[in-house]
């Protein structure tokens, strides 16, 4: 009977990994927000091997450490870990190891390769277990984890080690993905600060409906309200206002330089028209406007410089 239940526990024990592992893998996908992200995969590393504390260590393409997390111990204890004499040359030695490393006594490991020992905080055990294991996307190291003091009394196994391991693959994507999502929103945000100031008037119009998506500062100036109404159709806008040509010819919304681009994706490159209000106010602009196409060839937006 108990050989005959022993692959039984053995299937049960293999179904809690998966299902334990497929939580954690749900968890830190669950958002792309960097810092959110990061301290997500940190803190499920912890909860995955039963650890009290861990350290998250990220570095750039050159291997320098470029930024460090810690679970289980405040910020400022993370902090002294990072900057302290013997941290610094413990992390990097972590983080320039390939394979993962399972230990019962972190000091004794420590003494043993002739590092110097690691101010860990009053409240961490002196002999400390531990296990790390690296974080990498294909050939491209991102860090690595440092997990720490088992929960229980039992000693890390290496199913401990096997699940830390396997994780870090999926952190790896989880984190290179926020990295990749935390970029283009600096990107887009410095894009915007320059459009808002810049000395010509921008706006960016859904090339299917006409909506305005977008609207600087200075074309807000240079239309006025007839420009700034936000959600409002080109079309829309166009019924409220008279449109006519340098020369004083009326301009039929066909004509008009923007219809142009938004049906046909053509490039429109300074268009001289007379924007007049019912009110009798005009504004001269010289309208040039761009197609933006997407990977198949279709129009998604266009791009109105004024």
């Amino acid at each position: 009977m108990a050989d005959g239940g022993a692959p039984e526990l053995e299937i049960a024990s293999l179904r809690s990994r998966f299902d334990r592992l497929s939580q954690a893998n749900v968890r830190i996908s669950e958002s792309l927000d960097f810092e959110t992200t990061v301290q997500g995969v940190l803190d499920n590393a912890c909860l995955l091997t039963n650890s009290r504390y861990g350290i998250l260590i990220l570095s750039d393409q050159q291997g320098e450490v470029t930024e460090f997390h810690g679970s289980g111990i405040s910020a400022e204890e993370t902090q002294r870990l990072r900057i302290a004499p013997g941290g610094a040359e413990f992390w990097r030695h972590l983080n320039e190891r390939s394979e993962p490393i399972r230990m019962n006594d972190v000091r004794r490991y420590t003494d043993s390769l002739g590092l110097p020992s690691v101010p860990w905080p009053t409240e961490v055990s002196r002999s400390l277990a531990f296990i790390s294991a690296p974080i990498g996307l294909g050939a491209q190291r991102i860090g690595s984890f440092y997990v720490c003091e088992p929960q229980d009394t039992e000693p890390y196994t290496a199913d401990d080690e096997e699940l830390l391991t396997i994780f870090s693959r999926q952190a790896a994507v989880a984190i290179a993905n926020a990295r990749r999502y935390r970029d283009a929103q600096r990107a887009r945000a410095d894009l915007e600060v320059l459009i808002n100031t810049s000395p010509v008037g921008v706006l960016v119009l859904d090339a299917k409906s006409g909506e305005l998506q977008s609207i600087n500062r200075e074309a807000k100036r240079i239309g006025g309200e007839l420009l700034a109404t936000e959600g409002s159709s080109i079309e829309q806008l166009l019924k409220t206002v008279t449109l006519r040509r340098a020369d004083g010819r009326e301009v039929a919304l066909s004509e008009f330089p923007l219809e142009q681009a938004l049906s046909e994706g053509e490039i429109v490159r300074a268009e001289e028209i007379v924007i007049q209000s019912p009110t009798g106010q005009s504004v001269t602009a010289l309208v040039n406007s761009t197609p933006i196409s997407n990977k198949e060839g279709e129009v998604e937006s266009v791009v109105v410089t004024l």
